[in-house]
């Protein structure tokens, strides 16, 4: 399900040929604040092309960078963290899964469902709840299936130029910095 967005520094070669006087540490950290730039834009993308339910699920959204290679390869990665809590108690219905508050995996909302059958095991059963009423009592029922919302494939799409001139913005920006 992975979204693959390169960006590449293409126009900046002599912004990258200033930071590459410096020692490497500064170079790694001057890349790593530029990356987080551009993955912070592609995280409000996301939040602004997910559902808004009770807004748990777009609190769970969030960017890490990660470095490889010793730094020479930097990572921005957007995608769904779990340790969002909610701010309040969530009573009954309000949100999550089943309403318990719990944040719905983000690739259950990105790409289709197709209907299917939901069974339970042999000493179990399914409670169908009306308005809070027990309805039935089933052993079995089908999942009506979704369409997906495709959320970060359309931040991609929108968002990824922006995200490349704020990475690159970040990295003059530091670069300037450090000259002065």
């Amino acid at each position: 399900m992975a979204v693959d967005l390169r960006i590449q520094t293409v126009g900046i070669e002599r912004t990258l040929q200033k930071l590459s006087e410096y020692p490497e540490k500064v170079q790694r950290r001057a890349l790593r604040l530029a990356v987080s730039a551009g993955g912070t834009v592609l995280v409000r993308a996301v939040k602004a092309n997910s559902p808004r339910l009770t807004g748990l699920f777009r609190r769970s959204i969030a960017a890490k960078v990660k470095s490889y290679q010793g730094g020479a390869v930097v990572v921005a990665i957007a995608g769904q963290t779990s340790q969002v809590r909610s701010r309040k108690k969530l009573g009954p219905g309000r949100g999550g899964i089943s309403g318990r508050g719990e944040v719905v995996p983000i690739h259950f909302l990105e790409r289709d469902i197709k209907p299917h059958r939901i069974g339970v095991r042999r000493s179990r059963a399914l409670i169908l709840l009306i308005d809070g009423e027990v309805l039935a009592f089933r052993r079995s029922a089908m999942h009506p299936g979704h369409r997906g919302y495709r959320m970060v494939e359309r931040a991609a799409a929108q968002a990824g130029g922006e995200a490349q001139a704020r990475v690159e913005e970040k990295l003059r920006e530091e670069v300037e910095k450090l000259e002065a």
